[in-house]
């Protein structure tokens, strides 16, 4: 999914993104239907916060969450940005290297980490 995409798609939720010079990579305000974003992080780690604050939006989560639910967000937000058929192909290429795996993708590491988690466990 392209950050074009998402912000359709949260548009379409009523979320507003924003995207400024901001001290944390993004945050999500469930009472104001805000999602901010760093304007400072490069275009890819812009568009997988995006989905991880995303899947918080959608799923009307408030304030601070717990671990647990930020590793399932992390997991949904990864499906989001990366498909099986090309993860195999970039892991066929490029072997376990997840920093390389994330460079094929051009996604973030914590990415390819969530993916993975969810692979492990469909298997």
């Amino acid at each position: 999914m392209t950050e074009s995409d998402l912000i359709a798609a949260l548009e379409d939720a009523g979320v507003h993104v924003v995207f400024l010079p901001y001290p944390k990579p993004g945050s999500y305000w469930h009472a104001h239907q805000l999602i901010v974003i760093d304007a400072r992080l490069s275009s890819r780690w812009q568009r997988c916060t995006l989905a991880h604050e995303a899947v918080h939006a959608w799923y009307g989560h408030e304030g601070p969450c717990a671990p647990e639910t930020e590793a399932w967000v992390d997991e949904r937000a990864a499906g989001l940005l990366v498909t099986e058929q090309a993860y195999a192909r970039a892991e066929w290429l490029h072997g376990p290297d997840v920093h390389a795996i994330a460079d094929e993708l051009d996604v973030t590491p914590w990415v390819i980490e969530a993916f993975q988690r969810t692979l492990r466990r469909v298997a």
